[in-house]
Protein backbone atom coordinates (compact mmCIF):
# COMPACT_ATOMS: atom_id res chain seq x y z
CA UNK A 1 0.00 0.00 0.00
CA UNK A 2 2.86 2.58 0.91
CA UNK A 3 4.53 2.34 -2.45
CA UNK A 4 1.19 2.52 -4.13
CA UNK A 5 0.70 5.49 -2.25
CA UNK A 6 4.00 6.89 -3.01
CA UNK A 7 3.85 5.96 -6.76
CA UNK A 8 0.60 7.61 -6.71
CA UNK A 9 1.97 10.71 -5.45
CA UNK A 10 4.09 11.84 -8.28
CA UNK A 11 2.36 9.43 -10.73
CA UNK A 12 -1.09 10.73 -10.95
CA UNK A 13 0.19 14.75 -11.38
CA UNK A 14 2.44 13.95 -13.72
CA UNK A 15 0.01 11.74 -16.08
CA UNK A 16 -2.11 14.21 -16.15
CA UNK A 17 0.22 17.08 -16.88
CA UNK A 18 0.88 14.62 -19.76
CA UNK A 19 -2.56 15.02 -20.64
CA UNK A 20 -2.79 18.31 -20.06
CA UNK A 21 -0.09 18.48 -23.19
CA UNK A 22 -2.62 17.93 -25.35
CA UNK A 23 -4.48 20.99 -26.14
CA UNK A 24 -7.91 19.74 -26.40
CA UNK A 25 -7.38 17.74 -23.14
CA UNK A 26 -6.65 20.79 -21.05
CA UNK A 27 -9.97 22.34 -19.81
CA UNK A 28 -10.99 19.12 -18.80
CA UNK A 29 -7.93 18.28 -17.08
CA UNK A 30 -7.93 21.56 -14.95
CA UNK A 31 -11.09 19.96 -13.22
CA UNK A 32 -9.05 17.83 -12.16
CA UNK A 33 -6.72 20.07 -9.98
CA UNK A 34 -7.84 19.87 -6.82
CA UNK A 35 -7.84 16.30 -7.10
CA UNK A 36 -4.28 15.99 -8.43
CA UNK A 37 -2.33 16.24 -4.66
CA UNK A 38 -4.66 13.82 -2.93
CA UNK A 39 -2.66 10.73 -3.26
CA UNK A 40 0.13 12.80 -1.87
CA UNK A 41 -1.66 13.98 1.38
CA UNK A 42 -2.94 10.02 1.95
CA UNK A 43 0.68 8.91 1.83
CA UNK A 44 1.76 11.58 4.25
CA UNK A 45 -1.19 10.87 6.59
CA UNK A 46 -1.67 6.84 6.13
CA UNK A 47 1.71 6.02 5.54
CA UNK A 48 3.43 3.93 8.44
CA UNK A 49 6.80 5.99 10.01
CA UNK A 50 10.20 6.04 8.51
CA UNK A 51 8.22 4.32 5.02
CA UNK A 52 10.81 4.16 1.85
CA UNK A 53 10.02 2.76 -1.60
CA UNK A 54 12.89 2.07 -4.22
CA UNK A 55 13.10 3.53 -7.82
CA UNK A 56 15.59 1.92 -9.83
CA UNK A 57 13.74 3.00 -13.02
CA UNK A 58 14.66 5.78 -12.20
CA UNK A 59 18.15 7.43 -14.66
CA UNK A 60 20.26 7.16 -11.51
CA UNK A 61 18.08 5.08 -9.10
CA UNK A 62 16.62 6.34 -6.61
CA UNK A 63 14.21 6.24 -3.31
CA UNK A 64 10.98 7.84 -1.85
CA UNK A 65 11.03 7.79 1.56
CA UNK A 66 8.77 9.74 4.49
CA UNK A 67 10.40 10.76 7.64
CA UNK A 68 9.74 12.98 10.61
CA UNK A 69 10.77 15.96 8.78
CA UNK A 70 9.22 14.76 5.57
CA UNK A 71 5.86 14.04 6.43
CA UNK A 72 4.60 17.10 7.95
CA UNK A 73 5.80 19.30 5.03
CA UNK A 74 4.33 16.93 2.42
CA UNK A 75 0.93 16.99 3.83
CA UNK A 76 0.81 20.95 4.57
CA UNK A 77 2.48 21.50 0.75
CA UNK A 78 -0.32 18.83 -0.46
CA UNK A 79 -3.02 20.33 1.59
CA UNK A 80 -2.28 23.86 0.42
CA UNK A 81 -2.13 22.49 -3.11
CA UNK A 82 -5.73 21.23 -2.91
CA UNK A 83 -6.90 24.94 -1.68
CA UNK A 84 -5.05 26.12 -4.49
CA UNK A 85 -6.73 23.78 -6.88
CA UNK A 86 -10.29 24.62 -5.66
CA UNK A 87 -9.51 28.43 -6.19
CA UNK A 88 -8.17 28.34 -9.10
CA UNK A 89 -11.54 26.48 -10.52
CA UNK A 90 -13.78 28.88 -8.36
CA UNK A 91 -11.47 32.34 -9.17
CA UNK A 92 -12.52 35.06 -11.50
CA UNK A 93 -8.81 35.93 -11.71
CA UNK A 94 -8.60 32.53 -13.87
CA UNK A 95 -12.03 32.52 -15.08
CA UNK A 96 -10.93 32.86 -18.88
CA UNK A 97 -7.78 30.96 -18.55
CA UNK A 98 -8.51 27.44 -18.07
CA UNK A 99 -7.20 25.92 -20.51
CA UNK A 100 -3.68 27.77 -19.55
CA UNK A 101 -3.59 27.16 -15.95
CA UNK A 102 -3.31 23.25 -16.31
CA UNK A 103 -0.14 22.55 -17.80
CA UNK A 104 2.05 24.52 -15.39
CA UNK A 105 -0.05 24.37 -12.69
CA UNK A 106 0.70 19.91 -13.23
CA UNK A 107 4.15 20.65 -13.80
CA UNK A 108 4.79 22.97 -10.62
CA UNK A 109 2.91 20.25 -8.70
CA UNK A 110 4.60 16.92 -9.84
CA UNK A 111 8.53 18.65 -9.29
CA UNK A 112 7.26 20.15 -5.68
CA UNK A 113 5.75 16.49 -4.38
CA UNK A 114 8.48 14.61 -5.92
CA UNK A 115 11.11 16.72 -4.30
CA UNK A 116 9.46 16.13 -0.69
CA UNK A 117 9.61 11.99 -1.28
CA UNK A 118 12.83 12.06 -3.27
CA UNK A 119 16.49 10.67 -1.24
CA UNK A 120 18.44 11.07 -4.28
CA UNK A 121 20.15 14.76 -5.11
CA UNK A 122 19.31 14.23 -8.78
CA UNK A 123 15.39 13.57 -8.12
CA UNK A 124 15.65 16.14 -5.22
CA UNK A 125 17.11 18.49 -7.82
CA UNK A 126 14.92 17.86 -10.46
CA UNK A 127 11.67 17.85 -8.47
CA UNK A 128 12.70 21.73 -7.34
CA UNK A 129 13.76 22.83 -10.50
CA UNK A 130 10.27 21.66 -12.33
CA UNK A 131 8.87 23.69 -9.59
CA UNK A 132 10.93 26.64 -9.87
CA UNK A 133 10.51 27.08 -13.26
CA UNK A 134 7.25 25.76 -13.65
CA UNK A 135 6.32 28.88 -11.37
CA UNK A 136 7.24 31.08 -13.87
CA UNK A 137 4.71 30.01 -16.16
CA UNK A 138 1.97 30.61 -13.59
CA UNK A 139 2.72 33.70 -12.42
CA UNK A 140 2.79 34.56 -15.89
CA UNK A 141 -0.85 33.88 -16.02
CA UNK A 142 -1.72 37.56 -14.96
CA UNK A 143 -2.34 40.52 -17.49
CA UNK A 144 -0.15 43.17 -18.48
CA UNK A 145 3.40 44.73 -18.77
CA UNK A 146 3.69 44.37 -14.68
CA UNK A 147 2.94 41.06 -14.73
CA UNK A 148 6.00 40.36 -17.14
CA UNK A 149 8.37 42.65 -14.98
CA UNK A 150 7.65 40.39 -12.19
CA UNK A 151 7.95 37.30 -14.16
CA UNK A 152 11.34 38.54 -15.05
CA UNK A 153 12.40 39.38 -11.64
CA UNK A 154 11.61 35.97 -10.61
CA UNK A 155 13.06 34.09 -13.12
CA UNK A 156 16.46 35.86 -12.25
CA UNK A 157 16.42 35.40 -8.77
CA UNK A 158 15.28 31.92 -9.60
CA UNK A 159 18.21 31.00 -11.95
CA UNK A 160 20.91 32.60 -9.16
CA UNK A 161 19.39 30.16 -6.67
CA UNK A 162 19.06 27.18 -8.83
CA UNK A 163 23.13 27.90 -9.87
CA UNK A 164 23.87 28.34 -6.23
CA UNK A 165 21.77 25.65 -5.03
CA UNK A 166 23.51 23.06 -8.05
CA UNK A 167 27.22 23.80 -6.97
CA UNK A 168 26.24 23.45 -3.51
CA UNK A 169 24.89 19.68 -4.29
CA UNK A 170 27.77 18.82 -6.66
CA UNK A 171 30.18 19.86 -3.99
CA UNK A 172 28.76 17.81 -1.03
CA UNK A 173 28.55 14.74 -3.37
CA UNK A 174 31.93 15.01 -4.39
CA UNK A 175 32.60 15.38 -0.42
CA UNK A 176 31.61 12.01 0.17
CA UNK A 177 27.68 11.91 -0.52
CA UNK A 178 27.34 10.30 -3.77
CA UNK A 179 23.68 10.53 -5.22
CA UNK A 180 22.32 10.21 -1.64
CA UNK A 181 20.72 13.06 -0.55
CA UNK A 182 20.64 11.93 3.27
CA UNK A 183 24.64 11.28 3.37
CA UNK A 184 24.97 15.25 2.34
CA UNK A 185 24.82 16.57 6.05
CA UNK A 186 27.55 14.70 7.25
CA UNK A 187 29.53 15.07 3.89
CA UNK A 188 29.13 18.68 4.35
CA UNK A 189 30.29 18.37 8.10
CA UNK A 190 33.49 16.72 7.39
CA UNK A 191 34.32 18.96 4.29
CA UNK A 192 37.26 21.36 5.05
CA UNK A 193 34.83 23.84 2.89
CA UNK A 194 31.66 22.90 4.76
CA UNK A 195 31.14 27.20 5.17
CA UNK A 196 31.11 28.06 1.68
CA UNK A 197 28.96 24.70 0.73
CA UNK A 198 26.23 25.71 3.39
CA UNK A 199 26.13 29.30 2.18
CA UNK A 200 25.46 28.19 -1.07
CA UNK A 201 22.85 25.88 0.57
CA UNK A 202 21.65 28.84 1.87
CA UNK A 203 21.35 30.96 -0.83
CA UNK A 204 20.26 28.26 -3.37
CA UNK A 205 16.71 26.80 -1.25
CA UNK A 206 16.70 30.56 0.47
CA UNK A 207 15.42 32.38 -2.87
CA UNK A 208 12.25 29.68 -2.94
CA UNK A 209 12.54 30.09 1.15
CA UNK A 210 12.25 34.13 0.91
CA UNK A 211 15.78 34.35 2.62
CA UNK A 212 16.46 38.20 3.62
CA UNK A 213 18.72 39.19 1.01
CA UNK A 214 17.73 37.12 -1.39
CA UNK A 215 13.58 37.98 -1.36
CA UNK A 216 13.61 40.92 -3.55
CA UNK A 217 11.63 38.89 -6.20
CA UNK A 218 8.63 38.07 -3.98
CA UNK A 219 6.66 41.38 -3.25
CA UNK A 220 6.07 42.57 -6.64
CA UNK A 221 5.57 38.38 -7.81
CA UNK A 222 3.34 38.13 -5.11
CA UNK A 223 1.25 41.14 -6.00
CA UNK A 224 1.07 40.77 -9.99
CA UNK A 225 0.56 36.98 -9.52
CA UNK A 226 -3.01 35.75 -9.81
CA UNK A 227 -4.80 34.98 -6.45
CA UNK A 228 -4.66 31.25 -6.59
CA UNK A 229 -1.10 31.08 -7.61
CA UNK A 230 -0.51 32.95 -4.74
CA UNK A 231 -1.68 30.65 -2.47
CA UNK A 232 0.79 28.19 -3.70
CA UNK A 233 3.75 30.76 -3.98
CA UNK A 234 3.33 31.30 0.04
CA UNK A 235 2.11 28.48 1.37
CA UNK A 236 3.36 25.42 -0.32
CA UNK A 237 6.82 26.21 -2.67
CA UNK A 238 8.04 28.26 -0.23
CA UNK A 239 8.08 25.28 2.15
CA UNK A 240 9.93 23.63 -0.20
CA UNK A 241 13.22 25.82 0.46
CA UNK A 242 12.94 25.00 4.24
CA UNK A 243 12.65 21.80 3.36
CA UNK A 244 15.83 21.94 1.55
CA UNK A 245 17.60 23.20 4.10
CA UNK A 246 16.38 20.53 7.17
CA UNK A 247 17.41 17.57 4.54
CA UNK A 248 20.94 19.25 3.44
CA UNK A 249 22.33 21.98 6.45
CA UNK A 250 25.00 19.75 8.97
CA UNK A 251 22.39 20.30 11.76
CA UNK A 252 23.44 19.04 14.68
CA UNK A 253 26.47 17.79 13.29
CA UNK A 254 28.76 20.33 13.50
CA UNK A 255 28.73 24.13 14.70
CA UNK A 256 29.47 26.76 12.18
CA UNK A 257 30.14 29.87 14.13
CA UNK A 258 30.69 32.87 12.24
CA UNK A 259 27.41 31.86 10.06
CA UNK A 260 25.33 30.70 13.11
CA UNK A 261 25.00 34.05 14.84
CA UNK A 262 24.69 36.29 11.89
CA UNK A 263 22.08 34.26 10.76
CA UNK A 264 20.30 35.24 14.27
CA UNK A 265 21.00 38.65 13.84
CA UNK A 266 20.20 38.55 9.22
CA UNK A 267 16.69 36.89 10.86
CA UNK A 268 15.90 39.17 13.89
CA UNK A 269 16.68 41.71 11.23
CA UNK A 270 14.28 40.10 8.33
CA UNK A 271 11.38 39.70 11.13
CA UNK A 272 10.81 43.23 12.29
CA UNK A 273 12.12 44.72 8.97
CA UNK A 274 9.55 42.79 6.99
CA UNK A 275 7.23 43.97 9.66
CA UNK A 276 7.37 47.63 9.66
CA UNK A 277 7.66 47.43 5.60
CA UNK A 278 4.63 45.66 5.56
CA UNK A 279 2.60 47.94 7.94
CA UNK A 280 2.17 50.92 6.08
CA UNK A 281 1.11 49.45 2.52
CA UNK A 282 -2.66 48.94 1.47
CA UNK A 283 -2.78 46.01 -0.81
CA UNK A 284 -3.33 42.95 0.95
CA UNK A 285 -0.92 40.43 -0.95
CA UNK A 286 1.82 43.48 -0.59
CA UNK A 287 0.78 43.47 3.23
CA UNK A 288 1.20 39.49 2.54
CA UNK A 289 4.33 39.06 0.92
CA UNK A 290 6.43 41.71 4.30
CA UNK A 291 4.58 38.87 6.15
CA UNK A 292 6.29 36.01 4.30
CA UNK A 293 9.66 37.82 4.81
CA UNK A 294 9.19 38.15 8.56
CA UNK A 295 8.03 34.86 9.41
CA UNK A 296 10.97 33.66 7.14
CA UNK A 297 12.71 35.59 9.70
CA UNK A 298 11.74 34.10 12.32
CA UNK A 299 12.66 30.50 10.34
CA UNK A 300 16.46 31.90 9.66
CA UNK A 301 16.67 32.18 13.51
CA UNK A 302 16.24 28.86 14.51
CA UNK A 303 18.46 27.77 11.58
CA UNK A 304 21.09 30.17 12.83
CA UNK A 305 20.53 29.08 16.11
CA UNK A 306 20.75 25.48 15.19
CA UNK A 307 24.42 25.74 13.50
CA UNK A 308 25.44 27.75 15.76
CA UNK A 309 24.86 25.27 18.85
CA UNK A 310 24.52 22.29 16.52
CA UNK A 311 21.18 20.97 18.42
CA UNK A 312 19.63 19.23 16.07
CA UNK A 313 16.48 19.49 18.38
CA UNK A 314 15.51 22.68 16.51
CA UNK A 315 14.69 20.08 13.20
CA UNK A 316 11.09 19.35 14.46
CA UNK A 317 10.75 23.05 15.56
CA UNK A 318 11.35 24.52 12.10
CA UNK A 319 9.35 22.04 10.27
CA UNK A 320 6.20 22.57 12.91
CA UNK A 321 6.90 26.27 12.08
CA UNK A 322 7.45 26.13 8.18
CA UNK A 323 3.79 23.72 7.89
CA UNK A 324 1.60 25.87 10.22
CA UNK A 325 2.61 29.02 8.72
CA UNK A 326 2.31 27.21 4.94
CA UNK A 327 -1.03 26.60 5.48
CA UNK A 328 -2.62 29.80 7.18
CA UNK A 329 -0.61 31.72 4.54
CA UNK A 330 -1.82 29.90 1.98
CA UNK A 331 -5.88 30.51 3.57
CA UNK A 332 -4.88 34.63 4.12
CA UNK A 333 -4.04 34.88 0.25
CA UNK A 334 -7.30 32.59 -0.31
CA UNK A 335 -9.46 34.95 1.69
CA UNK A 336 -8.20 38.38 0.38
CA UNK A 337 -8.51 37.42 -3.62
CA UNK A 338 -9.26 41.25 -4.56
CA UNK A 339 -11.25 39.88 -7.68
CA UNK A 340 -13.76 38.27 -5.42
CA UNK A 341 -16.92 40.19 -4.70
CA UNK A 342 -18.27 39.38 -1.37
CA UNK A 343 -20.03 40.59 2.04
CA UNK A 344 -17.60 42.05 5.05
CA UNK A 345 -19.03 39.00 6.84
CA UNK A 346 -16.98 36.38 4.24
CA UNK A 347 -13.66 38.44 5.09
CA UNK A 348 -13.67 38.17 8.58
CA UNK A 349 -13.33 34.67 8.37
CA UNK A 350 -9.42 35.50 8.05
CA UNK A 351 -9.38 35.98 11.94
CA UNK A 352 -8.91 32.52 12.34
CA UNK A 353 -5.42 32.36 9.92
CA UNK A 354 -4.70 35.35 11.11
CA UNK A 355 -4.90 34.66 14.92
CA UNK A 356 -2.80 31.30 14.21
CA UNK A 357 -0.57 32.98 12.35
CA UNK A 358 0.02 35.25 15.37
CA UNK A 359 0.84 32.05 17.72
CA UNK A 360 -2.84 32.96 19.46
CA UNK A 361 -3.54 30.05 22.29
CA UNK A 362 -4.96 27.05 21.34
CA UNK A 363 -4.23 27.62 18.02
CA UNK A 364 -0.75 25.83 15.51
CA UNK A 365 1.20 28.98 15.74
CA UNK A 366 1.13 29.11 19.38
CA UNK A 367 2.68 25.13 19.79
CA UNK A 368 5.11 26.74 17.18
CA UNK A 369 5.98 29.84 19.36
CA UNK A 370 6.53 27.64 22.46
CA UNK A 371 8.63 25.17 20.92
CA UNK A 372 10.59 27.93 19.66
CA UNK A 373 10.95 29.28 23.38
CA UNK A 374 11.69 26.05 24.70
CA UNK A 375 14.48 25.37 22.16
CA UNK A 376 16.10 28.84 22.85
CA UNK A 377 16.05 28.20 26.40
CA UNK A 378 18.05 25.28 26.34
CA UNK A 379 20.88 26.88 24.44
CA UNK A 380 20.67 30.15 26.42
CA UNK A 381 19.51 32.26 23.69
CA UNK A 382 16.96 34.34 25.93
CA UNK A 383 18.56 37.52 24.69
CA UNK A 384 16.78 36.95 21.46
CA UNK A 385 13.16 37.27 23.31
CA UNK A 386 12.72 40.62 23.78
CA UNK A 387 13.30 41.17 19.99
CA UNK A 388 10.88 37.83 19.11
CA UNK A 389 8.43 39.97 21.19
CA UNK A 390 8.82 42.76 19.05
CA UNK A 391 8.55 40.42 15.82
CA UNK A 392 5.39 39.23 17.29
CA UNK A 393 3.34 42.51 17.82
CA UNK A 394 5.10 43.47 13.46
CA UNK A 395 3.03 39.93 13.06
CA UNK A 396 -0.32 41.44 14.45
CA UNK A 397 -0.04 44.26 13.31
CA UNK A 398 0.34 43.38 9.60
CA UNK A 399 -3.14 40.96 10.39
CA UNK A 400 -4.92 44.27 11.35
CA UNK A 401 -3.59 45.58 8.34
CA UNK A 402 -5.07 42.62 5.83
CA UNK A 403 -8.13 43.48 7.49
CA UNK A 404 -8.14 46.71 6.82
CA UNK A 405 -7.35 46.20 2.82
CA UNK A 406 -10.19 43.36 2.58
CA UNK A 407 -12.31 45.78 4.45
CA UNK A 408 -12.56 48.31 1.71
CA UNK A 409 -13.49 44.87 -0.98
CA UNK A 410 -17.09 44.57 0.72
CA UNK A 411 -19.43 43.81 -2.18
CA UNK A 412 -22.73 41.92 -3.02
CA UNK A 413 -23.21 38.16 -1.75
CA UNK A 414 -21.85 35.60 -4.07
CA UNK A 415 -21.64 32.15 -3.67
CA UNK A 416 -18.81 31.42 -1.08
CA UNK A 417 -16.06 29.59 -2.35
CA UNK A 418 -15.39 26.07 -1.24
CA UNK A 419 -11.78 26.30 -1.15
CA UNK A 420 -12.22 29.13 1.68
CA UNK A 421 -14.02 26.55 3.69
CA UNK A 422 -11.26 23.67 2.71
CA UNK A 423 -8.66 26.91 3.55
CA UNK A 424 -10.92 27.97 7.08
CA UNK A 425 -10.18 24.12 8.43
CA UNK A 426 -7.22 23.10 7.18
CA UNK A 427 -6.21 26.08 9.68
CA UNK A 428 -8.75 25.35 12.52
CA UNK A 429 -7.55 21.78 12.55
CA UNK A 430 -3.85 21.98 12.14
CA UNK A 431 -3.46 21.81 15.69
CA UNK A 432 -4.38 18.33 15.90
CA UNK A 433 -3.14 16.64 12.44
CA UNK A 434 0.08 18.52 12.51
CA UNK A 435 3.03 16.40 14.87
CA UNK A 436 3.06 19.23 17.23
CA UNK A 437 6.70 19.95 18.98
CA UNK A 438 5.07 21.56 22.04
CA UNK A 439 1.43 21.06 23.88
CA UNK A 440 -0.89 23.85 24.02
CA UNK A 441 -1.55 24.42 27.08
CA UNK A 442 -3.89 26.39 28.98
CA UNK A 443 -2.33 27.81 31.89
CA UNK A 444 -2.39 31.68 32.73
CA UNK A 445 1.34 32.52 31.84
CA UNK A 446 1.23 29.98 28.77
CA UNK A 447 -1.92 32.86 28.22
CA UNK A 448 -0.35 35.81 29.12
CA UNK A 449 2.94 34.74 27.22
CA UNK A 450 1.52 34.59 23.70
CA UNK A 451 -1.24 36.93 24.50
CA UNK A 452 0.07 40.25 25.20
CA UNK A 453 2.03 40.92 21.86
CA UNK A 454 -1.23 40.21 20.10
CA UNK A 455 -3.14 42.49 22.36
CA UNK A 456 -0.34 44.89 21.91
CA UNK A 457 -0.93 44.92 18.18
CA UNK A 458 -4.59 44.75 18.27
CA UNK A 459 -4.30 48.52 20.20
CA UNK A 460 -1.60 49.71 18.20
CA UNK A 461 -3.39 48.78 14.96
CA UNK A 462 -6.87 50.15 16.13
CA UNK A 463 -5.04 53.79 17.73
CA UNK A 464 -3.31 54.12 14.00
CA UNK A 465 -6.37 53.35 12.36
CA UNK A 466 -8.20 55.87 13.84
CA UNK A 467 -5.92 58.50 13.86
CA UNK A 468 -4.33 57.87 10.75
CA UNK A 469 -5.60 56.80 7.27
CA UNK A 470 -3.07 54.38 6.09
CA UNK A 471 -1.95 53.93 2.33
CA UNK A 472 -5.20 52.98 0.50
CA UNK A 473 -5.90 49.67 -0.99
CA UNK A 474 -5.44 48.43 -4.16
CA UNK A 475 -7.83 46.60 -6.14
CA UNK A 476 -10.07 45.95 -9.26
CA UNK A 477 -7.92 46.82 -12.48
CA UNK A 478 -4.56 44.87 -12.21
CA UNK A 479 -3.08 47.57 -14.37
CA UNK A 480 -2.81 49.56 -10.86
CA UNK A 481 -1.28 46.97 -8.51
CA UNK A 482 2.06 48.10 -9.45
CA UNK A 483 1.29 52.15 -7.41
CA UNK A 484 0.32 51.38 -4.09
CA UNK A 485 0.00 55.26 -3.91
CA UNK A 486 -3.78 55.68 -4.83
CA UNK A 487 -6.78 57.66 -3.83
CA UNK A 488 -9.66 54.90 -3.19
CA UNK A 489 -13.34 56.79 -2.90
CA UNK A 490 -15.96 56.37 -0.84
CA UNK A 491 -17.17 52.82 -0.88
CA UNK A 492 -20.60 52.53 -1.96
CA UNK A 493 -23.38 49.93 -1.26
CA UNK A 494 -24.81 50.72 -5.33
CA UNK A 495 -21.55 50.89 -7.12
CA UNK A 496 -18.36 48.95 -7.71
CA UNK A 497 -15.61 51.02 -6.77
CA UNK A 498 -12.65 51.62 -9.21
CA UNK A 499 -9.10 52.89 -8.30
CA UNK A 500 -7.52 56.24 -9.52
CA UNK A 501 -4.00 56.28 -9.71
CA UNK A 502 -2.58 59.32 -8.63
CA UNK A 503 1.24 58.45 -8.45
CA UNK A 504 3.23 56.24 -10.40
CA UNK A 505 6.07 56.70 -8.36
CA UNK A 506 6.07 52.59 -7.00
CA UNK A 507 5.83 51.91 -10.74
CA UNK A 508 8.60 53.82 -12.09
CA UNK A 509 11.29 52.64 -9.01
CA UNK A 510 9.91 48.52 -9.64
CA UNK A 511 11.02 49.51 -13.47
CA UNK A 512 14.18 50.81 -12.61
CA UNK A 513 14.99 47.95 -10.20
CA UNK A 514 13.77 46.04 -12.98
CA UNK A 515 16.19 47.48 -15.20
CA UNK A 516 19.78 46.96 -13.63
CA UNK A 517 18.63 44.34 -12.30
CA UNK A 518 18.62 42.79 -16.18
CA UNK A 519 21.61 45.00 -16.65
CA UNK A 520 23.37 43.53 -13.79
CA UNK A 521 22.35 39.58 -14.46
CA UNK A 522 25.73 38.49 -16.58
CA UNK A 523 27.83 39.97 -14.00
CA UNK A 524 25.80 38.27 -11.00
CA UNK A 525 26.00 34.44 -13.27
CA UNK A 526 29.83 35.13 -14.15
CA UNK A 527 30.47 35.51 -9.87
CA UNK A 528 28.05 32.78 -8.65
CA UNK A 529 30.12 30.01 -11.42
CA UNK A 530 32.96 31.26 -10.96
CA UNK A 531 32.84 30.83 -7.10
CA UNK A 532 31.07 27.05 -7.99
CA UNK A 533 34.26 26.35 -10.37
CA UNK A 534 36.83 27.73 -8.08
CA UNK A 535 35.40 25.49 -5.06
CA UNK A 536 34.92 22.39 -7.12
CA UNK A 537 39.29 23.24 -8.14
CA UNK A 538 39.88 23.21 -4.48
CA UNK A 539 38.41 20.15 -3.50
CA UNK A 540 39.69 18.65 -6.08
CA UNK A 541 43.27 19.47 -5.18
Amino acid sequence: MNAMLFAASVGVPFLLWVAACVPAWRRTVALTLPIAPLPALAAAMLSSPGTSVPVPWLMLGGTWALDGTRRPLLAAMALVWCIGGWFALESPSLATKRHAVAWPWLFSLTGNLWLALATDIGGFYSGFAMMSFGAYALIMLGDGVHTRAAGRLYLIYTVIGEMALLGGLLAASIAGAGNQLGDVPSAVAASPHALWITMALLVGFGVKAALFGVHGWLRMTYAMAPAPVRVVLGGAMINAGVLGWLLTLPIGLTTLDPLGPWLIVLGLFAAIYGAARGVPLGYAPFVLGWSSVSQMGLITVLLGAALASGNSGFIPVITLYAAHHGVAKGALFAGSDETLSVRPAYRRWLLLPALALAGAPFTSGAAAKLSMKAEFAMIELTWADPWLSVAAVGTTLLMVRVFWSTERMAGEAMRTPLSWWLALGSVATAVWWLPLAADVQSGASYLVTLGWPIAAGVALGALAWSRHTPRPTVFGERSAIQSVDVQVPAKSKDSDVSPRPVSTAGAERASAWDARLRSAIPVLLGVVLLVVVAALMTHAT
